[in-house]
């Protein structure tokens, strides 16, 4: 499975398929629950109302994005800077 910050709405068909929202690259484990659910029509996040925490997410890319960074990295950098929320419980 494609893994992105940007998940805007991503679903699931009814087969199961993973249907992603325009611009979206992947989801993670947060956001791929958001999107089983949206498949059953429950919306339980509003992306746009979600808080930034930059430093958080980026310290998140780094851990994860290894060194030198990975390509899903550098993906994940350029969705932040084009405006996605890494959706992540507290």
């Amino acid at each position: 499975m494609p893994y992105g910050l940007a998940w805007r709405g991503s679903r699931f068909t009814a087969s199961g398929v993973l249907e992603l929202a325009p611009g979206a690259r992947g989801l993670t484990c947060a956001t791929f629950v958001l999107a089983v659910l949206k498949s059953v029509g429950i919306e339980l996040v509003a992306e746009d109302t979600w808080p930034d925490r930059l430093e958080e997410t980026d310290e998140f890319i780094t851990r994860v994005g290894g060194d030198p960074p990975s390509p899903i990295a550098e993906g994940m950098r350029q969705e932040l800077v084009s405006g996605a929320r890494r959706i992540t419980p507290d």
